[in-house]
Protein backbone atom coordinates (compact mmCIF):
# COMPACT_ATOMS: atom_id res chain seq x y z
CA UNK A 1 0.00 0.00 0.00
CA UNK A 2 1.30 3.19 -0.72
CA UNK A 3 0.42 5.83 2.42
CA UNK A 4 -0.57 8.68 -0.01
CA UNK A 5 -3.00 6.60 -2.40
CA UNK A 6 -6.66 7.18 -2.01
CA UNK A 7 -7.45 3.84 -3.90
CA UNK A 8 -5.45 1.65 -1.66
CA UNK A 9 -6.63 3.42 1.60
CA UNK A 10 -10.44 2.71 0.26
CA UNK A 11 -9.03 -1.43 -0.91
CA UNK A 12 -7.57 -1.57 2.71
CA UNK A 13 -10.70 -0.11 4.34
CA UNK A 14 -8.96 2.60 6.10
CA UNK A 15 -11.33 4.91 4.13
CA UNK A 16 -14.79 3.81 3.81
CA UNK A 17 -16.72 5.20 0.97
CA UNK A 18 -20.48 6.15 1.32
CA UNK A 19 -22.54 2.46 1.72
CA UNK A 20 -18.78 0.71 2.05
CA UNK A 21 -17.96 -1.66 -0.49
CA UNK A 22 -20.65 -2.49 -2.30
CA UNK A 23 -19.11 -6.13 -3.71
CA UNK A 24 -15.91 -7.41 -3.76
CA UNK A 25 -14.33 -10.21 -5.77
CA UNK A 26 -10.55 -11.65 -5.46
CA UNK A 27 -8.75 -8.33 -7.21
CA UNK A 28 -11.31 -5.64 -7.53
CA UNK A 29 -13.49 -3.67 -5.13
CA UNK A 30 -16.96 -2.14 -6.20
CA UNK A 31 -18.09 1.19 -4.27
CA UNK A 32 -20.19 4.38 -5.47
CA UNK A 33 -17.43 7.66 -5.85
CA UNK A 34 -15.58 8.76 -2.67
CA UNK A 35 -15.88 12.30 -3.94
CA UNK A 36 -18.62 13.02 -6.06
CA UNK A 37 -21.76 13.14 -4.66
CA UNK A 38 -23.61 11.55 -8.14
CA UNK A 39 -25.80 8.65 -7.74
CA UNK A 40 -25.09 5.98 -9.26
CA UNK A 41 -21.53 6.29 -10.20
CA UNK A 42 -19.44 3.63 -9.48
CA UNK A 43 -15.95 2.97 -9.26
CA UNK A 44 -14.34 -0.11 -9.96
CA UNK A 45 -10.83 -0.37 -7.94
CA UNK A 46 -7.58 -2.43 -7.95
CA UNK A 47 -7.21 -3.88 -4.96
CA UNK A 48 -3.15 -4.08 -5.79
CA UNK A 49 -1.34 -0.47 -6.23
CA UNK A 50 -0.89 -0.64 -10.33
CA UNK A 51 -1.89 2.05 -12.79
CA UNK A 52 -2.71 0.83 -16.22
CA UNK A 53 -4.96 -1.99 -18.03
CA UNK A 54 -1.40 -3.70 -18.55
CA UNK A 55 -0.56 -4.17 -15.52
CA UNK A 56 -3.30 -6.63 -15.17
CA UNK A 57 -2.60 -10.66 -15.55
CA UNK A 58 -4.86 -11.96 -18.01
CA UNK A 59 -7.46 -13.69 -15.09
CA UNK A 60 -7.47 -10.27 -13.48
CA UNK A 61 -8.53 -9.21 -16.80
CA UNK A 62 -11.30 -11.24 -17.25
CA UNK A 63 -12.14 -10.50 -13.79
CA UNK A 64 -12.16 -6.81 -14.58
CA UNK A 65 -14.71 -7.29 -17.59
CA UNK A 66 -17.44 -9.72 -15.90
CA UNK A 67 -17.10 -7.20 -13.01
CA UNK A 68 -18.04 -4.26 -15.58
CA UNK A 69 -20.45 -5.87 -17.45
CA UNK A 70 -22.39 -7.27 -14.26
CA UNK A 71 -22.30 -3.39 -12.81
CA UNK A 72 -23.58 -2.46 -15.94
CA UNK A 73 -26.13 -4.65 -16.42
CA UNK A 74 -27.50 -4.27 -13.34
CA UNK A 75 -27.09 -0.44 -13.49
CA UNK A 76 -29.72 -0.75 -16.21
CA UNK A 77 -32.29 -3.43 -14.83
CA UNK A 78 -32.30 -1.57 -11.24
CA UNK A 79 -32.01 1.87 -12.00
CA UNK A 80 -33.23 2.08 -15.76
CA UNK A 81 -29.88 3.77 -16.74
CA UNK A 82 -29.60 3.63 -20.65
CA UNK A 83 -26.40 4.94 -20.88
CA UNK A 84 -23.10 5.46 -19.05
CA UNK A 85 -19.18 6.43 -19.99
CA UNK A 86 -17.19 3.99 -18.90
CA UNK A 87 -13.66 4.47 -18.67
CA UNK A 88 -9.95 4.42 -17.15
CA UNK A 89 -7.26 7.13 -16.62
CA UNK A 90 -3.80 6.47 -16.69
CA UNK A 91 -2.73 9.34 -15.29
CA UNK A 92 -4.79 8.21 -11.74
CA UNK A 93 -2.62 7.12 -9.11
CA UNK A 94 -4.34 4.23 -8.36
CA UNK A 95 -6.27 1.80 -11.12
CA UNK A 96 -10.03 2.39 -11.22
CA UNK A 97 -12.68 2.38 -13.80
CA UNK A 98 -15.40 4.75 -14.10
CA UNK A 99 -18.78 3.55 -15.22
CA UNK A 100 -20.22 6.90 -14.82
CA UNK A 101 -24.11 7.19 -15.63
CA UNK A 102 -25.99 9.42 -17.82
CA UNK A 103 -28.85 10.75 -15.83
CA UNK A 104 -31.58 12.85 -16.52
CA UNK A 105 -30.51 16.03 -14.97
CA UNK A 106 -27.44 15.90 -16.61
CA UNK A 107 -29.44 16.23 -20.11
CA UNK A 108 -29.46 20.30 -19.01
CA UNK A 109 -25.46 20.31 -18.56
CA UNK A 110 -24.78 18.67 -21.79
CA UNK A 111 -24.13 15.01 -23.17
CA UNK A 112 -21.07 13.14 -23.63
CA UNK A 113 -18.33 12.53 -22.44
CA UNK A 114 -16.63 16.06 -23.36
CA UNK A 115 -19.41 17.51 -20.21
CA UNK A 116 -18.17 15.18 -17.57
CA UNK A 117 -15.87 17.83 -15.83
CA UNK A 118 -18.83 20.03 -15.94
CA UNK A 119 -21.35 17.52 -14.39
CA UNK A 120 -18.77 16.79 -11.79
CA UNK A 121 -18.75 20.31 -10.66
CA UNK A 122 -22.11 20.99 -10.69
CA UNK A 123 -22.81 17.69 -8.37
CA UNK A 124 -20.06 19.05 -6.05
CA UNK A 125 -21.92 22.58 -5.38
CA UNK A 126 -25.62 20.36 -5.95
CA UNK A 127 -24.83 17.08 -4.64
CA UNK A 128 -27.41 14.29 -4.52
CA UNK A 129 -29.01 13.38 -1.04
CA UNK A 130 -27.44 11.02 0.89
CA UNK A 131 -29.97 8.86 1.22
CA UNK A 132 -30.67 8.22 -1.87
CA UNK A 133 -26.92 8.10 -2.94
CA UNK A 134 -27.01 5.09 0.00
CA UNK A 135 -30.14 3.28 -1.71
CA UNK A 136 -28.53 2.97 -4.65
CA UNK A 137 -25.68 1.33 -2.74
CA UNK A 138 -27.90 -0.99 -0.55
CA UNK A 139 -29.46 -2.11 -4.03
CA UNK A 140 -26.65 -2.78 -6.32
CA UNK A 141 -25.29 -4.76 -2.90
CA UNK A 142 -28.56 -6.55 -3.06
CA UNK A 143 -28.00 -7.51 -6.71
CA UNK A 144 -24.75 -8.22 -7.12
CA UNK A 145 -25.32 -10.73 -4.14
CA UNK A 146 -27.23 -13.25 -6.08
Amino acid sequence: MFENCLGCKIAKKIIECPGGIIFETNNFILNQDYEIPIESFFIISSKKHIQSVVDLSKEELKELILLIYQVRKAMKELFDIKKTSIFQDENASHFHVWIFPELEWMSKIGKGIEFIPLIIEYSKKHPAKNEEIIKKVNMMKEKLKR
